[in-house]
């Protein structure tokens, strides 16, 4: 009979909670922020390594030299990368290539940026 009290008692209590956690409710959200989160759209490998050599530039302070070599790193990045996910690869091989065109990536980013702008990078990773 208390096993039967306790269940009951429980089951009361753990309904009213939920429903508690149900009705409440969250701020919207700002303008601003909503603004922010806006993802821009990209519709070639160029725009997107020309937005992301140009966000490099303010951020980890490049030079226009730099700036140039990272434009045409990531060009060529997106653009075998695009290759690899439209080509009729099995998922294990599109994973293996792009993991290889991913480290290539790296080396390359190793070699144009000093150390100090590299651990900035690798510590944002775009």
């Amino acid at each position: 009979m208390t096993k039967f009290i306790f269940l009951f008692a429980f089951s009361i209590l753990s309904t009213a909670a939920f429903s508690q956690l149900k009705e409440a409710t969250q701020n919207p959200v700002p303008t601003d922020v909503k603004a922010k989160e806006k993802k821009e759209v990209f519709n070639s490998p160029a725009a997107l390594a020309k937005s992301k050599a140009k966000k490099m530039k303010t951020s980890l302070n490049l030079t226009d030299k730099q700036e140039a070599s990272i434009y045409n790193v990531f060009f060529k990045y997106e653009t075998d990368t695009e290759k690899v996910q439209k080509s009729k690869l099995s998922k294990k091989e599109k994973f293996t290539k792009l993991n290889t065109l991913s480290r290539e990536r790296q080396k390359q980013m190793q070699q144009i940026l000093t150390k100090e702008q590299y651990h900035d990078y690798i510590m944002s990773f775009p």
